[in-house]
Order: structure tokens, then sequence, then C-alpha cells
């Protein structure tokens, strides 16, 4: 997992919920893919602290902000940026943030730097398709992939949402290069509604 400052509006590219940078990328594990499944959480706290403290005049480059108290008897500090930029470890302190967890790092040049820390998980095979459409009827859907035949064997599949059954209309891919150019070739095509699922 990653804090990761919005910084602009997005994103610009379709079927996808969020872009990132190459170094959040990186720290996240899927530079090299350019595409994964993601969860994204909204730091509702932090965010608004961050506004507050922009509209106060305050530099807000670096990240969140928070209350910096020495872990070792050194000065506390009010205010500060934070960011993950990996650099030379100095005295501890530790951020206090407004939901009092604290995130242990250290001062340089009056910033504070959290400690790296780094966890891995082993990651579960899956599937990725491009559902081109979801009807309520059979017949629409079947179709449509009839019209998608030129871009490969469309499946179809029903699933159930709130009582009532869908059926939804996709193209297998076999990696996340394949099924971002397959989607972008169909949204080309006119098929607006084409995106990106992974299972």
């Amino acid at each position: 997992s990653a804090v990761l400052r919005v910084n602009d509006r997005g994103p610009f590219s379709k079927n996808r919920i969020i872009d990132v940078s190459k170094r959040g990328a990186e720290v996240l594990g899927f530079k090299a893919k350019g595409v994964a499944k993601v969860r994204v959480d909204i730091l509702e706290q932090e965010s608004r602290r961050i506004a507050g403290a922009a509209m106060q005049g305050l530099d807000t480059s670096g990240g969140h902000l928070g209350i910096i108290e020495p872990a070792n008897g050194s000065e506390s500090i009010q205010t500060a940026s934070v960011t993950s930029t990996p650099i030379e470890k100095k005295p501890t302190y530790k951020l206090v943030t407004l939901n009092n967890e604290s995130v242990q790092g250290h001062l340089t040049d009056g910033k504070f730097y959290p400690d790296p820390v780094v966890g891995q998980e082993e990651v579960k095979p899956h599937a990725l398709f491009v559902q081109a459409g979801a009807f309520s009827s059979h017949a629409n859907a079947q179709s449509l992939a009839d019209k998608l035949s030129p871009y490969g064997k469309a499946q179809i599949s029903a699933v159930d949402r709130d009582g009532s059954q869908y059926y939804r209309v996709r193209l297998p891919a076999g990696s996340n290069h394949d099924a971002v150019n397959l989607a972008e070739k169909l949204n080309r095509a006119g098929y607006k509604n084409a995106q990106v699922i992974v299972e």
C-alpha cells in the first residue's frame, strides 16, 4: 500500500479508476505491468487538513500535514511536508496524524521523512477481460457478441445484481497490455462502454 497525493483530475485514459506516477507504480509493484487491480481509499481527514493548510498559505507540496513529536527528546515541529523520498536516516521522530496514528521517521532540512515500511504478499492469479456491455436481454447480449467477432471470441456470462439478471459480454485478454490495447481499440470503433475487468 502507499499514500499518494491526487494532484490532477483524471484518469485521462478510459477503463482506469486512477493513474499513478511511475514512482507510485514502482512502490506498488506494477510499474513493469502498466495496469493493475487496485483498491483506492480516500484519507478524508488528512485531505481536509491539507486543504485547510493550503488556505492558510502553508506549503503542502510534500503530502499530508501533522504534528511532529520527537522520539528522542528533540524539539517538536508543528507542521511538515511528508514524502516517501528515500533519504539517509537521521534521529528518530514521529508524525502524529489527526486520527492519532503515528508514523516513525526523521528530519532533514526541517522536513519530516517517514522511515520506509515495505510489505509483500503473494499475488493471486487473476483473469483479464474487456467488457463491452451488459444487458438484461440475452438476445441483445448475443447480438453484441456476434458483432465483436472481428476482435475475438466474445463470452456471455450471467450475473445477478439486486435480484435482476444481466448478461455481460466480454473478450478475454492474455495480458494487461493486450487488455488495454483491446479496450482502446473497441472505444475507437464506437463501443464506448468497453472497459478492462480484472477478476
